[in-house]
């Protein structure tokens, strides 16, 4: 998966939904989803998205913290 595409995707999925991803983020999302076969990738970022979402602090602007915060979640699927 190339990152600059990978990062792209993410970002505009993110903004689908109604929120704004920062470069960097997406970048973090990249490097988690790496090891991640390309058909289980789609159902990763909604389950990202899902625990973003549920997160109490969340605008519609998403730091660092909460892609941190729904990483660590997910990877305990993963």
């Amino acid at each position: 998966m190339e990152v600059n595409r990978a990062k792209s995707e993410i970002i505009k999925y993110f903004k689908l939904a109604g929120y704004q991803l920062r470069s960097e983020n997406a970048l973090l999302l990249v490097e988690n989803a790496k090891d991640i076969a390309q058909e289980e990738r789609r159902a990763y970022l909604e389950k990202i998205l899902s625990n973003v979402q549920k997160q109490h602090n969340v605008a519609n602007s998403i730091e660092k913290e909460n892609v941190l915060a729904a990483i660590r979640v997910i990877k305990a699927f993963y």
